[in-house]
């Protein structure tokens, strides 16, 4: 029942939002059509709106799955051009503010001449625009290889190989056909390990389940592993988390995994997000627990969703967080505009001594619109960083303790008897 309610709010919430944004562009473009022609421009906007709540429910039904995902795909089409014609709107909005004190000394002509014409001119942006988002969004995600070096990794561990993924949002638009292409892409690299940076999903268990079954099929030497993103939280968490565990996918809730080869070691580290974690008690996001009982003289990857835990990671020692969340932008003017709010909003940066790499997403969430890449199955491959002595030696007074005169080699053995 509480999911039902839950599904009820958010439906609610979702479905009154985007009628007053419809509601805006029939205020910002009414004039663009004679008073007698105005009912036909209603109308459209009346069936465009009611592409998106309706996607919503037919994903919650016994529907066929093409017609369903034929319908989401124009839904969220339509949705694409509506936000761009929108923002187009309040930019004009804004730009007729600062022009106020000039309007009195313009003839009524003039200025119904400039209306009909920036019309025609937002119009035109936003074709221009969305299609091109929509091409990008619709074409297969690509495999981005990135090379980063890490300073306490270990020579059995150079050229490690972990593809990851990240922000599929699967749901009423991102199907079981998109999740297979993405699984047969990843097995083809034959990676040593797979991880999946968080908003897997846009529903709930008993909705997704076949769609997200392709998931099983991922191939890699040393598992799957999955940190949460802020949308499970949305779409009961603790489901998902036994859903994907069924799958042979175990969740990292502020945990840790020691990966050992030829006598060396890699820790996998995983935190729940940043801000919705904490929705569930004892699940705020806590990647220095994740560490605990481990032994700082071995290198640390932490999968977190939300970019911004990498201040956390850094105080905790990690050398590299993987993250997801931003999408890059996602689409025009978001990719400018997400900057403002967001520090790290894709590829490979850093913070202190931590290494950070925000993949852009996989999929794609709302509109079908992509600028700036398509979607993005990140490999990584590691090697070694020449600065071990300096570095491991850090880890000598807390964990490993083996003497003052131990060479770093001896170091990293001595950290794998602890464990």
């Amino acid at each position: 029942m509480r999911s039902l309610t839950e599904m009820l709010v958010f439906f609610s919430v979702a479905s009154t939002g985007w009628a007053l944004v419809h509601f805006g562009l029939y205020r910002g473009l009414r004039h663009a059509f004679p008073e007698k022609k105005r009912k036909p421009f209603i109308a459209a906007l009346f069936v465009g709106f009611s592409l998106a709540p309706l996607s919503m429910l037919l994903a919650r039904t016994s529907v066929a799955t093409r017609v369903v995902e034929t319908f989401s795909r124009i839904a969220f089409i339509e949705a694409g051009f509506v936000s761009l014609i929108f923002i187009l709107l309040v930019l004009r909005w804004l730009g007729s503010l600062l022009a106020r004190p000039f309007a009195s000394k313009v003839k009524t002509a003039r200025r119904d001449f400039l209306r009909r014409a920036s019309d025609l001119a937002i119009a035109l942006t936003a074709l221009v625009i969305g299609g091109t988002g929509i091409a990008t969004a619709m074409r297969e995600p690509q495999i981005i290889r990135v090379p980063i070096r890490l300073p306490r990794l270990g020579e059995p561990f150079r050229g490690y190989r972990i593809v990851q993924l990240s922000d599929f949002h699967i749901g009423p638009a991102f199907r079981e056909e998109g999740v297979r292409l993405v699984v047969d892409k990843v097995n083809a690299l034959k990676p040593d390990l797979v991880v999946i940076t968080g908003d897997l999903i846009d529903g709930y268990v008993h909705e997704l389940r076949p769609h997200v079954a392709p998931l099983a099929d991922l191939k890699a030497r040393d598992g799957v592993y999955f940190a949460t993103g802020n949308h499970e939280y949305y779409w009961g968490g603790e489901e998902w988390i036994r859903h994907l565990e069924e799958l042979g996918i175990p969740t990292l809730r502020n945990e840790a995994r020691l990966i050992e080869r030829d006598g060396d070691g890699l820790i996998i580290a995983g935190c729940t997000d940043y801000r919705m974690g904490r929705s569930i008690k004892g699940d705020a996001s806590d990647p220095q627990k994740a560490l605990e009982g481990l032994p700082r003289a071995l290198p640390r990857i932490l999968l977190a969703h939300q970019p911004q835990s990498v201040y956390q990671a850094a105080e905790a020692g990690y050398d590299l967080q993987l993250s997801g969340h931003t999408h890059g932008g996602q689409f025009f003017p978001f990719t400018w505009l997400i900057h403002l709010v967001q520090p790290f909003v894709a590829g490979l940066d850093r913070h202190g001594d931590t290494q950070l790499y925000v993949n852009r997403g996989t999929g794609f969430w709302g509109p079908a619109m992509r600028h700036g890449g398509e979607g993005e199955i990140t490999e990584i491959l590691l090697d070694k960083l020449e600065e071990e002595a300096v570095v491991r030696s850090e880890g000598l007074e807390e964990d490993a303790s083996p003497g003052p005169n131990l060479r770093p080699e001896s170091v990293r053995a001595h950290a794998m008897k602890e464990v």
